[in-house]
């Protein structure tokens, strides 16, 4: 195995724990990983229409549909019909969703906290200027 792949197998260890380590968090609600996918596209984004979602997400009306339906009844979204157009429906984040990923990056950034702990100082500050340097545009 390159160096690469290596490099790719341990971040994807890492991003696995991460998803583990949260996961109990959605367990009175089981949310899906689609489903949690757009709970956080409304966060960062804002109340959207579902064809806005669909074609962010790359998959069809009817699979956000779905999705829709399924946090309509975990009381996680909330519909509003359109101001401009009664046919459309504007989906918007609950209190509670709002409540679950606040959990949900709390928890997050504790486990990385952990993770970063068993790093030393010279070793974080290593890692710090890789991700800068990778997250630089080209």
């Amino acid at each position: 195995m390159d160096l690469q792949e290596e490099l790719l197998a341990a971040m994807e260890r890492v991003f696995r724990q991460m998803r583990q380590h949260v996961r109990p968090l959605a367990e009175p609600r089981p949310v899906r990983g689609p489903e949690l996918r757009v709970l956080f596209m409304l966060r960062h984004r804002g109340p959207a229409y579902p064809s806005a979602l669909a074609e962010t997400m790359g998959v069809s009306r009817a699979v956000v549909s779905t999705i829709i339906r399924r946090l309509t009844d975990l009381g996680l979204v909330a519909i509003r019909v359109g101001l401009e157009d009664r046919r459309r429906h504007l989906i918007s984040l609950t209190p509670t969703a709002e409540e679950l990923l606040d959990r949900i990056h709390d928890r997050r950034r504790a486990m990385l906290r952990t993770l970063l702990g068993r790093l030393s100082p010279e070793e974080q500050e290593l890692l710090l200027n890789l991700f800068r340097k990778m997250a630089t545009p080209s």
